[in-house]
């Protein structure tokens, strides 16, 4: 680095060396945590989209749009239809019977093709082993380096289905109703009107160490739209002793751009005059480039948040809501923003609230003994009581969880449905007047009520089940087991 001061006196001009070497020192540490901070958040976010698509409860597959081939899978869809990772790549769902219907699956691609998504929309699709199941698909178009691709996430629906038509069943029978970096230094003689350069903001223009450039041939190698700005912050640094610190590009002597990040400081003399300008100049293209990656990682880290098909939270280990997707308004009525920055434990019923405490807890000290799968109670914008199925998974080496929530609130209103219509059944069953059982194909009684019992004489409906309902007309004028015994009458 070469130094120039106007003090000849060689003790000054080894302190005002050292105080030049300290500022930067500090300057290029500060720099250096900038970095460091920039490529951990970069990582978190990627990691975070990872585990968002390999850890995601729901199964994911994202395949060409052109021609419908796998490009990608996650565990819950290998875990869901028995191929592995390996089969599928490379292959469609029409080649591995995952969905055989040739037309149908033409006419949803044209249909995302043109719309860009389609959300909601049931489908069958088959197991490895040729298991059919019903399905509710979340498809969204997305362009990756210009090539179109289909992301796809479905819900098993199929116990909501049979729920469903139980409960039709139900009814017909009963009739009721039943989810690093570079640095230098450089200063400005105001009395010369010439920039000094250390070595490296020299190498940072391309130009050779040593090269001291007048004020104005320094500024022309910034970019011609921010030269008016390096202006107006250099004179005001010099008649105000405004500091500035800046990022703008520069165009170095090859005609490459770089990103650069300038800071200027007043130094006075004894009168309080300025009569220097110095500061720092750092190459921070690299980390340009990285928030960049880092806005492009967080954009597809969105784009998988949003468009995963259910309402997901990322909670933190202090309980806060860190981000929310906007299926949390269609499920429980509350707007992302008014979930994020408050404590899941304000959107929680009572009886659910020491249950969620502990696996909570639990998870963050050992994630095995909490379980990931499990139902609560949960209030919506109106103070209503959800039912919701949650699955949780934790971002690895972090405090941190996503939490995706299934509104399970009509299954389970469909079930308490079958179940008293069950109990209605029963009751009348054991309460009728008349003489009521049931009996196998061969004739044995498997129930039958009290009436039956006093009618035909047994003490209890364990004496009467398995017996053959034949033997009790053999002879019409007694009563009694094996054909004899008491009279009957009917």
């Amino acid at each position: 680095m070469e130094l120039h001061n106007t003090n000849s006196n060689p003790a000054n001009q080894l302190e005002q060396l050292r105080r030049d070497y300290d500022e930067l020192k500090r300057k290029l540490e500060k720099s250096i945590s900038q970095q460091k901070h920039i490529e951990k958040k970069l990582n978190e976010s990627e990691q975070r989209f990872a585990v968002l698509f390999r850890k995601s409860v729901f199964p994911a597959i994202v395949t060409r749009l052109t021609d419908g081939v796998i490009v990608d899978v996650n565990e819950a869809f290998e875990r869901e239809f028995g191929f592995s990772k390996k089969e599928v790549l490379g292959k469609t769902s029409v080649q591995l019977g995952i969905n055989p219907n040739v037309k149908e699956r033409k006419q949803l691609h044209e249909k995302i093709r043109e719309d860009g998504a389609l959300h909601h929309h049931d489908i069958v699709l088959y197991s490895k082993t040729g298991e059919k199941a019903y399905y509710e698909s979340n498809s969204d178009k997305l362009v990756i380096n210009g090539e179109e691709y289909l992301f796809n996430t479905v819900r098993n629906i199929s116990d909501y289905k049979n729920a469903i038509r139980k409960q039709k069943e139900n009814f017909d029978l009963i009739r009721i109703a039943g989810e690093q970096t570079k640095m230098g230094g450089w200063n400005v003689i105001l009395s010369e009107n010439r920039v000094y350069w250390s070595d490296e903001v020299a190498a940072i223009h391309e130009m050779p160490a040593g090269y001291a450039p007048l004020v104005e041939d320094g500024t022309n190698f910034y970019a011609p739209e921010w030269r008016d700005k390096i202006t107006e912050a250099f004179t005001k640094c010099v008649q105000q002793g405004i500091p500035y610190d800046e990022e703008m590009e520069i165009i170095t002597s090859s005609g490459k751009r770089v990103w650069v990040r300038t800071l200027g400081e007043a130094v006075r003399n004894k009168k309080g005059k300025i009569v220097k300008i110095q500061g720092a100049f750092q190459d921070i293209t690299k980390r340009k480039q990285a928030e960049q990656e880092l806005r492009e990682s967080e954009a597809r880290y969105k784009a998988i948040f949003e468009t995963t098909g259910t309402a997901t939270l990322i909670v933190g280990e202090d309980t806060t809501i860190l981000m929310a997707n906007n299926e949390c308004f269609d499920m429980f009525g509350y707007d992302p923003n008014q979930l994020a920055g408050h404590k899941w434990t304000r959107f929680v019923a009572p009886e659910s609230f020491e249950l969620m405490m502990e696996n909570h807890r639990l998870r963050r000290e050992n994630p095995e003994l909490a379980p990931r799968k499990y139902e609560v109670k949960l209030l919506n914008s109106k103070g209503g009581k959800r039912d919701v199925m949650l699955n949780i998974n934790m971002i690895t080496g972090t405090g941190t969880s996503v939490v995706s929530m299934l509104d399970i609130t009509e299954r389970k209103q469909a079930e308490d449905q079958l179940l008293q219509s069950k109990t209605n059944l029963e009751q009348y069953f054991h309460n009728d007047i008349s003489a009521d059982y049931v009996v196998s194909q061969s004739g044995e009684i498997v129930s039958c009520n009290k009436t039956f019992l006093n009618l035909f004489g047994f003490e209890s409906k364990s004496e009467a089940e398995q017996f053959d309902i034949a033997n009790l007309y053999k002879n019409p004028q007694t009563q009694g087991r094996n054909g004899s015994g008491a009279k009957t009458t009917a």
